[in-house]
């Protein structure tokens, strides 16, 4: 099982680096951005980001064993979309953000 809690671990800090970089991204494409439609996106989706990131520092400070296989399952699963999710986005903002300047 501790291999199980390195590997969420190291999900975790990955979510976490890159919902990081995005919101500061995306902040700085709020700051050079001339539409206010697109101020008001950046704006949003880097307060998500910013989420994604404390809950991945929630994650790491509270993280204890599991002690089922069902919430194993559960955990990994939720690490799964979160990092999932986070690396999309980092995807979408280095393939627009570094386009765009």
């Amino acid at each position: 099982m501790q291999w199980l809690d390195i590997i969420f671990s190291l999900a975790a800090a990955g979510d976490f680096l890159l919902a990081s970089l995005s919101s500061l991204a995306l902040l700085g494409y709020v700051r050079y951005s001339r539409a206010r439609a697109r101020k008001v996106g950046a704006a949003s989706l880097s307060f998500v980001c910013a989420g994604l990131a404390l809950e991945a520092v929630l994650f790491l400070s509270q993280a204890s064993p599991p002690a089922s296989w069902t919430r194993i399952a559960a955990t990994a699963l939720v690490r799964t979309v979160l990092l999932g999710a986070t690396c999309l986005i980092w995807t979408l903002v280095c393939r627009s953000g570094l386009r765009a300047r």
